[in-house]
Formats: C-alpha cells, structure tokens, sequence
C-alpha cells in the first residue's frame, strides 16, 4: 500500500497533545515526553506532516543519541512518506558527515581523518605521558583522557577550559599541547573533536554555517536533557536563522552528567526561545499502574525537574516487589531462583533484564545464573569492534584510509610478526618527527634510518611491499572483498590459529564476521565507502550493538538500559552508597541525577518490576554491612499518598526489618538509627529526609558524635572519637579503638554506633 497522504492519516492513532505537537507550524517547541509516551512516534510524525506540507526531506535535519533511535526514526519516516530523510542521524555521525565535508577549511586536517576510540586516546596519551616523563602518580592515560574530554566538554567552552586547564598547572598544559599536536599529525580526532571542530567550523566559517542554516528549514533535536554544551551550540547555530527548532526530551531521564550533559539545557529552554510553545506527553503507552505509581512517586522528589505526571490506561498490573536479601549471594540465587519460576511459567528468557548501578554487581549474579543453566547475555561488555583481533584487520584498512594514522601503523607493523620490535619502531617514529613526515612515508621511503639492524630492514621492507599491494586493491575492491584480501594477504588467519590453537577458533570467527559486517553496511548504504563503514564502526555505541536475544536474559547497568524497554526487569542493589553511588572519591553525588538513573531503570519495565537489596554485600574485597536505598523509602512514601498504594507496591513481608526500616526512611523520624535512619533535612524541609549522617548508619542517637564519645564498629570493636573533620556528608571521624588501631571513617558510610 501507499503511505497515506492526507494529514488525517498522519494524525491518525494520535492522541490530543501528540496531535498539538505534530501540527505546530513554525517557531521553537518543547514536547517535554514523559517515559514510554510515544517521544518518536510523534517526531516522526511531525516530520512527515512537514514533508507534506512541502517542506523537502532534506530540509529536515533530526538528531538523536544512538543509532538505533536514527534508524528506528528513518523507518517510521518511510512507513509514512515513503521516502527516507537523509539527515536523520546522531550528533556525532552529522558532525562527522559535516567535517568529510569541510574539515579542510581547518588545516593540518584532511577529509581522511580517522575517528580514535578509547583504546587508540589511551595509547597515544600512554606514548605522550612517556615522552614528557610525566609522574605516572599524577597522570595515568585514563585520568589524563577523562580530563581533557571534561575541559572539552565544560559549561563555557573556550573560556572555562582555559581557566581548568591553568588552575592544572604546567603538566597539565604539557599534556593538552602535546595530544593536540600529535592528533593533528596523525589526521585523527577523538568523539569530543567531532562536536568541537564542527563549533568551530561554523564559527570560523560564516559562509558554511549560512549554507546548512538556509538547508535545514526544520531542526529536530531528541534526548534533549542528555546535550552537553557543544551540542546545545550546534543546535543553536543550526536554528538561529528560522528558529524553527523542536527538542524533545524529559528533565527526569537526564542521566549523564558525567560526561558532559546539562539538565539545564532543557529546564532554560524557554529562556532562550521565550515564545516557544510547550507541549506535555504525559500518557505511557508501555508500562503498567503499579509501575507507573512507583516511578512517579520516586521523581517526584526531585526539584530540577519540568512538573509532569505519567498516567496510562493500561491495566493496573502485579505490584513492584521489594525483596531483601541477607547478603549479595542470596540476593542472585533469588534472582536465578524466580527467574527459572518465570521460565517454568512461561515467560519467554528474552523478555526479562536484569539492571545494577555499577557493573561489579553483575559477577554473583552470572555466576548463579550459570549454575542455574540460565543463558545470558551482557550489553556494555568487550564490544565486537573493539576486540584485539577485530582492530587488527580495521587497523590495517585504516592506514589505508588515512596513510597518517600512525597508531594503526603501530598496531599491526609486527602484527603477525615480521621482526620490527619496539626500538626499530621508536627510532622510526624519531626519524618521522625529526623530518617532519608520516611514519608511513618514513616505512614506505626505505630512507637509512640509524642503528636499525639488516633483519629489521628487510621486515620493513616486506611490510612496504605488502601495504602497497593493499593500496592497490583498494579501488579494485568492494569493501567487504578489501576486507577479506586484508585477512588473506597479511596471514592474520594462520597466524591467529598458529599462536593460539584450539582457542582461536572464537577470533577466527571473529575476524570473519568483519566482511559480514562490510557487506550489510554495502547492502543498506545507498553509496558505501570504505570512510564512511570506518566511521559507522567508531560511532556506534553499547545499545547499538547489543541485538536482543529471544532464548537469554539480558544484563546491563542501568545507564545502558536508556532507550530501552522489557516486559519483566530486576534492578539489584538498590541500597545506600550504591543507588544512590557514594564512595570515598565521591563524597558529594548528584543526588537527583542519582534518583533520575533509578527512575529510568524503574519506567524501562512494562509488567513486572522487582528491586532488591541485601543486608550485606562484597566490595573491595570485603563482606561490608549495607543499608536499602533512601530511594526505597521515598518511594513507600509516595506511593501510599497515590489511590491504590495497596496494589502498587509489595514489600517483602518476611522481613519486618526492612519494613522498619522503609517507614523510617519515608517518615524521615530518628527511630532504627542503627539500621541507617533519616533525621530532618538542613534546610529545614520535613518533606527532603537529608541522610548526610544517616547512609550506613551514620550517628547512632539524634545527638551529633562529639570527641570522646564511645563508639562500636562491627569489625574493629570498641573505641573512641578522637577527632572531627569536614562537614555533611564531608564530614570524617577517627576513632582510636581498645586495641590501639586508630581508624579513619566517612561518617556517612561508617557503620559506627554509639555506646551507651
């Protein structure tokens, strides 16, 4: 059938505000969209109802966060109009495709630029860190990566960055100089380059910004609470002209500030388009009552937020169970336990996932479900792109790609071995940087380069004569057959069956899969290039990846579960200093991303939702007591303000304990301080419980610890406060025990209790 092309059959299934935010004509809009309120099918629909009020398809420009929302979005679009849109894509694909464009107008970079993941950054920082005899105490090459992508990142781009990276002092400097000059000898920029470099472009560049400023008469921008400050400029380069710029997006699924994103973004919205119309999609399509009961009543504790409140038509469900558990290997014995129940039920192994906060909380329970014959997958484990043997045969097709990619020259040199070891290779990347060449000119040249042995020559020798015949291919071959000469031509099969045996059967199988991977990008790409299979590969993400799977459970931290939903979900180690995360480096959380993070997870389950804590739980090598999640106690809370609390909500019954303890944390009253009690916030709200001195038992009567108090810890014993530091949930306490060992406790994690 032909798509429909009247607008009634645009609007048709929509409900009122859907239907408000579909036909909105120009000027800004917010559709602020609640969980599981049909966000994309409304912007896919606004979008075709732009197309057939004549607006051309490449005048849309749609922007999301992962690929597999772009890819959902572009199939609605042809189910609709029939035709695709090509501008629907993520930030980071758009920016790239903008850069292949124009990223000539910013030299040294050539249009060949090759995209570096992690791994690659670790490496050229390891490379840099030794070249400039950084103290590996002060600079490791994962820290010094977080901070250069924070002061990318930052609120005020140029400005705040400047001030980071002075008040960092010198080395700091050194390292950020340094990684700048190297990127661009290299022709290679990182994620963060990719957002910053096309800023730059349009502002460098009027002429440029003007062109995709007059093309893109719609600009659509999802995921809008999950922009960081770059992508928040694009947007507002993008639309400055018309200003017919339409975000989408919801204040409580804000959930990454840590890298980069600003809830404020969203929440100023009408700030900066003061006419905007605002549009509310409140009703869930996905989940049921009880779920929805529980969700609202944990956000709404939160106060940088847009008021809304998610309602369905759904039925009202089983309750969200609340189970407690007396240590961490009861609790995934439990959760082996009911979900063989479920099996045995009927319930299909794909519908099910198990979330947890941090990815530790995932061995106990995988070794249960192994030994329950339970098969499982993990979403957010050792991607397929990023295996050893994967990014060999992807080096190699790189530094065709881009002959100045020196770090897959590195790579794959002696990769099978050929007889170049590292101190050839250094000398040769001295040799390059002393002439001011690529190290593959210096390989290719064959010029004499100092103290490097005749074994070593005649090894580059056949590493030239091999990379030549390469290059030759390339334009003789389709990428997938590029691919497999690659494997073919450089031995990597024989040589990964030669050093690894029976085990390399999975690898070889791996690296096989790379031309399957080739052939379905030729096979969906109207006009493949071998730049562009290279480009998919670095940008695509966890989510993008991960293909559900009908006969296993899925497990997944809760930040990978964004963007997706499952009949029956498990969120495990839902307690205090895990959900919300605390630990000794991070004494100040954001408690209200912390309650975001846990309301995503709730809102992903559409029937059956459990939460479970336990008593005690292995860290860091030890059994250490823990305590349920304030989070739980908000939520009894609200839930018993809502018409069906009865329904919604179950708590373990056996457990009389944990109900105790929910009530007092709900009530936010001193009593059962010794299991983690709430006392009256700072701020005088009797409505905020503050648990500054209550996470972990915290003080143990409604009196503040003072010097001198007598103290037990349930490990060490009995001692004294001998002194007092920092305030909140700053604040320390040392104790000198009776057997002379003096202890140091954040008191808001110290499970210390007063001795009467």
């Amino acid at each position: 059938m032909p798509p429909d092309s009247s607008t009634d059959g645009i609007l048709q299934g929509l409900n009122a505000p859907q239907r408000e935010a579909v036909l909105h004509e120009r000027g800004p809009l917010m559709i602020l969209a609640g969980a599981g309120s049909g966000k994309t099918r409304t912007v896919t629909h606004r979008m075709a109802h732009l197309i057939r009020q004549g607006s051309p398809p490449e005048s849309l420009l749609a922007i999301t966060f992962t690929n597999k929302a772009a890819g959902e979005m572009q199939e609605r679009m042809e189910r609709l109009t029939g035709v695709r849109s090509p501008w629907v894509s993520t930030f980071h694909s758009f920016c790239a495709r903008l850069l292949r464009r124009h990223i000539h107008l910013l030299p040294p970079y050539s249009q060949s630029f090759t995209i570096y993941d992690p791994e690659d950054l670790r490496s050229v920082l390891r490379e840099i860190l030794d070249e400039l005899d950084v103290d590996k105490a002060l600079w490791t090459p994962r820290s010094a990566q977080a901070e250069i992508s924070r002061i990318k990142n930052s609120a005020e781009i140029s400005a705040d960055a400047a001030r980071s990276v002075l008040t960092q002092g010198q080395v700091l400097r050194n390292i950020l100089r340094r990684y700048g000059e190297v990127m661009q000898e290299r022709n290679a920029v990182d994620f963060d380059d990719l957002l910053l470099l096309t800023v730059r472009l349009f502002e460098e560049q009027a002429k440029v910004l003007e062109r995709y400023q007059d093309q893109f008469q719609h600009v659509l921008i999802d995921e809008y609470q999950d922009t960081n400050a770059v992508q928040y400029r694009i947007g507002l380069l993008l639309a400055a002209s018309r200003r017919n710029i339409c975000i989408t997006g919801d204040p409580d699924q804000s959930i990454y500030r840590w890298r980069g994103a600003d809830v404020t973004n969203i929440l100023n919205f009408e700030r900066d388009y003061p006419d905007a119309r605002v549009v509310l999609l409140e009703q869930n399509y996905r989940s049921t009552k009880s779920v929805l009961t529980v969700a609202n009543a944990l956000i709404a504790h939160n106060r940088l937020r847009k008021e809304k409140s998610l309602w369905t038509e759904n039925v009202h469900g089983e309750a969200v169970r609340v189970y407690r558990f007396t240590g961490d290997t009861e609790e995934a014995e439990e959760v082996a336990s009911l979900i063989r129940h479920m099996a045995e039920d009927g319930v299909p192994l794909g519908s099910i996932a198990v979330f947890y906060r941090v990815n530790s909380l995932s061995r106990p329970v995988e070794q249960s479900l192994i030994y329950a014959g339970i098969p499982y997958s993990i979403v957010g484990g050792i991607a397929y792109f990023l295996r050893r043997e994967v990014k060999d045969v992807l080096a190699y097709v790189r530094i065709l790609d881009n002959p100045r990619d020196a770090e897959s020259l590195k790579r794959i040199i002696n990769v099978p071995p050929r007889g170049v070891g590292k101190s050839t290779l250094e000398r040769l990347a001295q040799k390059a940087k002393d002439d001011g060449t690529s190290l593959l000119e210096v390989v290719l040249g064959g010029a004499p380069v100092s103290r490097v042995g005749k074994k070593s020559v005649e090894a580059l020798r056949g590493f030239a004569e091999l990379y030549r015949d390469l290059a030759s291919r390339r334009a003789q071959l389709s990428i997938s057959d590029l691919i497999a000469h690659v494997i073919r031509a450089t031995g990597y099969e024989e040589y990964l069956r030669e050093a690894e045996g029976e085990a390399a059967r999975e690898h070889v199988d791996n690296v096989w899969e790379l031309v399957n991977a080739a052939t379905e990008y030729e096979r969906s790409t109207p006009e493949p290039t071998l730049t562009g299979f290279l480009e998919l590969v670095n940008l695509l993400g966890d989510v993008d990846r991960w293909r559900p799977k009908e006969d296993r459970i899925t497990l997944m931290t809760l930040h990978a579960a964004k963007g997706l939903e499952f009949p029956v979900v498990m969120i495990v180690g839902v307690e205090d200093g895990i959900l919300p995360l605390l630990n000794a480096e991070d004494l100040d959380p954001d408690i209200e991303e912390e309650r975001r993070l846990l309301y995503v997870g709730i809102t992903r389950a559409r029937e059956r939702l459990y939460l479970t804590h336990a008593a005690s739980r292995m860290r860091f090598g030890r059994v250490r007591a823990s305590y349920p999640s304030r989070f739980l106690g908000e939520i009894q809370r609200g839930v018993r303000k809502s018409v069906a609390s009865e329904e919604s909500l179950e708590v373990d019954g056996e457990t009389e304990d944990s109900i105790a303890f929910l009530d007092a944390s709900a009530s936010g009253t001193s009593s059962n301080r010794a299991r983690g009690g709430s006392r009256r916030a700072e701020d005088g709200d009797d409505n905020e419980p503050a648990w500054e001195d209550a996470a972990y038992g915290g003080n143990a009567d409604d009196e503040p610890l003072a010097v001198g108090a007598r103290v037990r810890h349930a490990e060490y014993g009995e001692g004294s406060v001998v002194r007092l530091s920092g305030v909140g949930q700053r604040m320390r306490v040392t104790v000198a025990f009776d057997d002379g060992e003096e202890k140091q406790f954040v008191l808001a994690m110290a499970p210390l209790h007063r001795i009467r």
